[in-house]
């Protein structure tokens, strides 16, 4: 596929054959729809328990309001040049929460969340919102 065609897929993604919606596909209590970002980030967060949640150091502000909405209060750890955590998660504080984000529609290395989530019990919340490169 040529970079120009890959283009159009991106901004103009083709229709899918049959009609469908996502709630189709899982129980309907499963589905939360939202119009901001910010309150389903809130609901994520009391979902994890309230409590100190754990962000990283680059993000918009919006999502600082989620945590203090949600009982919580916000840790950060550090990214770098490359937008991935620039420490080793075993230095993070401890969270009831961790959230990792999808910078620019480039997917985050999952595998530091993991691990940190392994050793802590922290729930991982993804944030995908604002993947301008993404499909879904």
């Amino acid at each position: 596929m040529s970079p120009a065609e890959l283009a159009r897929t991106v901004y103009a993604p083709p229709p899918a054959a049959t009609p469908w919606r996502l709630a189709d596909l899982f129980a309907p209590a499963q589905v939360h729809l939202y119009r901001y970002g910010r309150h389903a980030l809130a609901d994520a967060f009391r979902a994890a328990g309230g409590g100190p949640v754990l962000l990283p150091g680059f993000f918009c502000r919006e999502v600082l309001a989620a945590v203090p909405a949600a009982g919580g209060h916000s840790l950060f750890y550090t990214v770098g040049p490359d937008l991935q955590p620039d420490q080793d998660s075993a230095l993070w504080p401890q969270a009831r929460a961790v959230l990792a984000v999808d910078y620019f529609g480039f997917p985050a290395d999952l595998s530091p969340f993991r691990a940190y989530a392994r050793r802590t019990g922290a729930m991982i919340i993804e944030d995908a919102c604002h993947a301008l490169f993404s499909r879904d």
